[in-house]
């Protein structure tokens, strides 16, 4: 892949798109900090210092060192030397960008990974780099600086190294009866791993509590750094309404009381929806709005608990998790794992990579379903890869379907032990045989390495 031919078609996009794309907000200070603050009321110090350093000190001490908040100050007062820089959910893919590039761009190889939402001096290290690319790449374009920057950041490194998912995800939208939901097409406050084709359900709070309107969402969400919530907003496009499908019809339904935001009462504003959920409603439906939009429900497997998930993150945070603490063990998640391929560096992120007093132990790859072997063939392969980087002895994949424990030795790994997945107070013996067997195979491999 050639990295500079990839930069130059990123700057022309810069060029060509990004005035038009982002546009600062003409509103005041104190309405944009309104705006980050998750539209809540938050003040500035009474007596703002002129002193730039004096400034940064009493930022700091009101803002607590939030990037967001500080750096659209500093920005507000010294234009020409600070960068307005929103921590959001991106921060992964721009870095990874950075990586990419940094090969090319010396000023792209920083030693940390991400600036974080109280990373106060990593963002001042990434505003110095961030001032001398646009000097470097635009020098005439001063005053269309930040837009370049903001569409550079936040949607073209973004969109180049966006991890996607290769499933379908429904989601569920929570407002009270509000009249842009009546309209055919509105824009609404998403989520990073929303795509276009998703399905949204609407829940209104009044004048009845019950999921009311299905949307389709029409295009990938577009992040606005000046703008309230997460930041993200999509566009749907309402394909039907839905006879109403009531809190306490679904309280009384033994599958969807079980879903979260029952349990919940729908205090929430945007959430994705396991796929037994959405099977359950997909059946409240009317037969004629399923033919006409082809909604289908979506095929899980035979093992307990498959498809009761939100996302692979629900599913690591209730299952994957818990368990490595309730065998002692320590981990480091979305650990990041360079590869050296030729002259080129490509980044990949471990699940888990697990450890214990003695050193590294083995590594998890997760998967939101696995469905079959063409799946399981898949997430071995990518464990595999890891492995072979990290010189662990083994690797685990793990689904709701399951956990699959693999020796690896000499470039070949050996399926040495699957096991169902482990409920509260359920399958404990299983569960520490596996943990039994994950130390066994670390204990081989180093007696093998010292014959």
């Amino acid at each position: 892949m050639n990295k500079l031919l990839l930069l130059k078609w990123l700057l022309d996009d810069v060029a060509r798109n990004a005035v038009s794309y982002y546009r600062k907000p003409k509103q005041s200070l104190e309405s944009s900090l309104f705006e980050l603050n998750g539209r809540r009321q938050i003040s500035l110090p009474k007596r703002l210092p002129k002193d730039e350093q004096a400034l940064l000190a009493a930022l700091q001490n009101s803002f607590r060192d939030d990037v967001a908040l500080i750096s659209l100050v500093l920005h507000d007062r010294f234009p020409d030397r600070y960068i307005f820089y929103r921590h959001s959910q991106l921060e992964s893919e721009i870095f990874d960008g950075f990586v990419f590039f940094s090969e090319i761009e010396p000023l792209f190889n920083f030693s940390f990974h991400s600036v974080g939402k109280r990373g106060l001096k990593r963002y001042l290290i990434l505003n110095e780099a961030l001032l001398q690319f646009a000097d470097k790449h635009w020098p005439q374009k001063r005053e269309k600086r930040d837009a370049y920057l903001a569409y550079f950041l936040y949607r073209g490194l973004a969109r180049l190294f966006r991890q996607k998912n290769d499933y379908q995800r429904y989601w569920v939208v929570v407002s009270k009866e509000h009249e842009r939901l009546n309209r055919a097409r509105v824009a609404w406050s998403g989520r990073k791993e929303m795509k276009r084709g998703d399905l949204v359900f609407a829940y209104r709070t009044a004048p009845h509590s019950a999921l009311t309107d299905l949307f389709r969402i029409e295009d990938d969400p577009i992040f606005d750094p000046w703008g309230g919530w997460h930041g993200f907003w999509v566009k749907m496009k309402k394909i039907a309404p839905l006879p109403p499908i009531t809190l306490r019809e679904m309280k009384a339904d033994s599958t969807l009381a079980r879903w979260s935001l029952v349990r919940r009462q729908f205090q929430g504003s945007v959430e994705v929806m396991p796929h037994t959920i959405y099977n359950r409603l997909l059946q409240e439906i009317p037969e004629s709005i399923r033919k006409r939009h082809q909604l289908h429900p979506e095929v899980i497997a035979q093992a307990p608990q498959s498809g009761e998930f939100a996302s692979e993150k629900d599913f690591e945070d209730r299952v994957v998790e818990p368990l490595l603490r309730q065998w002692g063990f320590s981990f480091n998640r979305q650990y990041l794992c360079d590869f050296q391929i030729g002259s080129q560096v490509i980044r990949g992120r471990v699940d888990f990579l697990v450890e214990d007093q003695h050193g590294p132990i083995t590594l998890f790859e997760n998967k939101f379903r696995i469905l079959g072997d063409g799946d399981l063939r898949k997430a071995t392969d990518q464990a595999k890869s890891y492995a072979l980087q990290l010189g662990t002895p083994s690797f685990v994949v793990a689904s709701p379907e399951g956990f699959w424990l693999y020796q690896l030795r000499a470039h070949r790994e050996r399926l040495i032990m699957q096991m169902s997945l482990p409920r509260p107070g359920d399958g404990i013996a299983e569960a520490e045989a596996f943990r039994r067997q994950l130390l066994s195979l670390r204990a081989s491999t180093r007696r093998s390495s010292h014959n």
